[in-house]
C-alpha cells in the first residue's frame, strides 16, 4: 500500500510540476540557444536535462535533482537559474519556500539567470531572442564571458522588473547608450559592465535614476566628463569609474555616495576591493578626473 500510494504521490508531481508551463517552453528554448556550440559552454549545462526527475518530469524550478552547486540546491532542477513563486490568484511574484513551502496556490517562474564565469562565447546582441520571454526576471548576470558588440536594446525593452544587470569582465565595445536609463523603467538597482571596451561619454540620466545604488564603470575607454546629474542622485552607494584614463574634468559638485544606515546593502558596504577601499565610495583612480580635458 505504502508503495502505491509513493507511485500515486510521483504521478501526481509529474502532472503538477512546478515550472509554470510558458515559462518551462522559454527554458528549454534558451536551454536551446546556450547549447549551441558558438557560445561554448554546453558542458557546464549539464544540470539542463529534461527530464529533471527519474519519472519523467520536466520541472526545472522544482525541488533539487542532483544538482551540486549552490543555485541549483536553491531553485531546482537546473544550476544557474532561480525562480519564485507566481501566485496565480493575484498575479504577483512572491518568494517561496523553494523546496515545497507554498507552492500549492502558485508556479514557478524564473527571476534570476546567473550564468557567470563560464566564459560564454557570441555576440550579446544573438541573445534576444532566447533572453526577452523572460519578463519576471529581476537579476540577469551574464559577467566573465566572452561576449561581444555593443549593448544592446532589447535589455530595456524586454526586462520591465529588472533589478540587477551585470554584464561585466566580457569584450562589450560600443557607448553606454542613452536607453540605460530607462531600464525597467529607470528602477534599476545595480549596473555593472566594468572590464569591457567601452567607449565615449557617459548619457546624461544615469543621477535621475532614483534606485541606482551601484555603478560600476571600471576599466573601459570612457571619455569625457562625467554628467552634472549625477550630483543629483540620492540613491547612489557605490560609483567605480577606475581605470578609464580619458575621463576627465571636475566631479561634478555635490556628487557623494552615502551608505545606507543599515539594511540589506550593509553588508556590501563593508566589503572591500583588494586596494583598500569600501565598496561604498566614489573610485575615480588612474582617470584624469579631477584635472582638465585635454583636447
Amino acid at each position: 500500500m505504502a508503495l502505491y500510494i509513493l507511485l500515486l504521490l510521483m504521478l501526481s508531481s509529474v502532472a503538477h510540476g512546478y515550472t509554470q508551463p510558458s515559462e518551462l517552453r522559454i527554458l528549454l528554448a534558451l536551454r536551446q540557444e546556450l547549447m549551441k556550440p558558438e557560445h561554448g559552454i554546453a558542458h557546464y549545462l549539464s544540470t539542463w536535462r529534461c527530464p529533471t526527475h527519474w519519472f519523467g518530469k520536466c520541472d526545472p524550478c522544482g525541488s533539487r535533482s542532483g544538482v551540486d552547486d549552490s543555485w541549483g540546491d536553491a531553485s531546482g532542477g537546473w544550476a544557474h537559474i532561480a525562480c519564485r513563486t507566481y501566485d496565480l490568484t493575484t498575479l504577483e511574484t512572491n518568494i517561496s519556500g523553494l523546496r515545497g513551502v507554498g507552492r500549492s496556490g502558485g508556479a514557478g517562474v524564473v527571476t534570476n539567470i546567473h550564468i557567470t564565469d563560464l566564459r560564454t562565447r557570441g555576440s550579446l546582441a544573438s541573445l534576444d531572442q532566447a533572453l526577452c520571454p523572460f519578463v519576471h526576471l529581476r537579476e540577469l548576470d551574464l559577467d566573465g564571458g566572452q561576449l561581444t558588440g555593443s549593448l544592446p536594446r532589447f535589455i530595456a525593452t524586454c526586462f520591465p522588473k529588472l533589478r540587477e544587470l551585470d554584464l561585466s569582465y566580457n569584450q562589450l565595445s560600443g557607448p553606454v547608450p542613452p536607453w540605460v536609463t530607462s531600464i525597467s523603467g529607470g528602477n534599476l538597482l545595480q549596473f555593472k559592465v566594468e572590464n569591457n571596451s567601452l567607449t565615449g561619454p557617459l548619457p546624461v540620466g544615469l543621477g535621475n535614476m532614483t534606485q541606482l545604488r551601484v555603478l560600476w564603470l571600471a576599466n573601459n575607454n570612457l571619455q569625457g566628463t562625467l554628467p552634472i546629474d549625477l550630483a543629483h542622485s540620492r540613491s547612489l552607494i557605490s560609483i567605480d569609474l577606475r581605470g578609464n584614463s580619458r575621463l576627465c574634468g571636475l566631479l561634478p559638485p555635490g556628487l557623494h555616495v552615502e551608505a545606507p544606515p543599515g539594511g540589506g546593502w550593509r553588508h556590501f558596504c563593508e566589503k572591500a576591493f583588494t586596494e583598500g577601499d569600501s565598496n561604498c565610495s566614489v573610485l575615480t583612480q588612474n582617470t584624469g578626473l579631477g584635472g582638465t580635458c585635454v583636447k
